[in-house]
């Protein structure tokens, strides 16, 4: 059976210019004062939880879970299309015009896009249906009912990453030929990659990624 050819995307200032999951739980949370109370009342030992990539789903489950709970499925469901409209709808957020090439010209190669991304899958699924950007794999955090709110079920994030993807693959062959992302988390992911391309680097990130991928890297500036 021939191998299959895989791009990878990050999707978070990777293929849009904001961190999406934030974003949501900030305009969610900014919908009610108590619930911004608490969640203010509460961030110092929820970001205790956000100093490690094993913990870190605890802390934006705390975030998600004040957010969200006590509204009823529908109050959720109506939240997700209201943040999705106006999110998209601010002036200073982006869908980069490079990724959309980029990932036209690997499906235009015959090669699978798979977006592997912390956000939250239903997110992702609906900025590519806003956009009309078909024919991708999304790999990302699930969400599910805990005590009366909404809580992380599947963090997608860090190594996690890897093995979320390698559970969607299964068994077959296949040639990572590229991925694209601007964070250093995903290093255990582009491990994965025969190439690796860095998404609008800080110094830093240039650095680390540098050193540990070395000719495999490219530096993409993208708008």
């Amino acid at each position: 059976m021939t191998a299959r050819h895989v791009a990878i995307f990050d999707f978070d200032k990777t293929i849009i210019s904001h961190d999406t999951g934030l974003e949501f739980i900030v305009f969610t949370l900014s919908e009610s004062t108590l619930r911004a109370i608490c969640a203010l009342l509460i961030a110092p030992l929820a970001l205790l939880f956000f100093a490690t990539h094993k913990t870190r789903f605890i802390s934006v489950s705390i975030f998600l879970w004040l957010a969200t709970v006590a509204k009823p499925n529908r109050k959720v469901i109506r939240g997700r299309r209201d943040f999705i409209a106006k999110y998209l709808a601010r002036n200073d957020v982006v869908l980069f015009e490079s990724a959309v090439k980029k990932i036209r010209q690997h499906q235009q190669q015959n090669e699978q896009v798979i977006i592997v991304s912390g956000s939250s899958c239903w997110m992702i699924k609906k900025i590519l249906a806003f956009y009309r950007l078909t024919n991708i794999d999304v790999i990302a955090s699930k969400e599910c009912r805990f005590l009366g709110g909404m809580v992380t079920r599947e963090h997608c994030f860090a190594s996690r990453k890897v093995l979320m993807l390698q559970k969607y693959i299964g068994n077959r062959e296949t040639v990572y030929s590229c991925g694209y992302t601007d964070s250093f988390s995903d290093q255990w992911l582009m491990q994965l990659c025969q190439q690796v391309c860095l998404i609008n680097p800080t110094t830093n990130h240039w650095l680390k990624y540098q050193k540990q991928f070395g000719d495999r890297l490219k530096v993409l500036k993208w708008t």
